[in-house]
């Protein structure tokens, strides 16, 4: 199946895992994308430790991380550590991530509380 999320992200099928704190580790995003889908480590709540561990099980695979922005403001250095990591897709939600986007090389995704659909950006090569 060929749509716009799956040429967007290089994927099969047009599954992302939602980035969900505390349960959208490494392993069960590696098993998405290793499915076919995009798999998001959820890095909510997450620090530096857990976020290396999660990370290192996609290694060998496409993935993306999501942040809950008010979470990041007190721990801004996670977002560098998952940038070095090269992954397919950032997500932020909850919160004014402004100061992020930028950083952000790849396809973004900002979840407005107030609106239920994200909003995918792409930026050119």
């Amino acid at each position: 199946m060929h749509t716009a999320l799956t040429r967007q992200f290089d994927i099969e099928h047009p599954i992302l895992l939602a980035p969900m704190g505390g349960v959208s580790g490494g392993a069960l995003a590696r098993a998405v994308s290793l499915a076919g889908g995009l798999g998001l480590i959820g890095a909510g709540y997450g620090d530096a430790d857990w976020l290396a561990q999660e990370m290192a099980y996609c290694r060998h695979c496409r993935f993306g991380v999501g942040f809950i922005t008010w979470a990041l403001h007190e721990q801004p250095a996670l977002l560098d550590q998952a940038l070095a990591q090269g992954p397919a897709a950032i997500m932020f939600s909850f919160g004014d991530c402004a100061k992020y986007v930028p950083r952000v090389p790849g396809p973004v995704a900002v979840s407005y509380e107030s609106a239920p659909s994200a909003v995918l950006r792409q930026d050119e090569a």
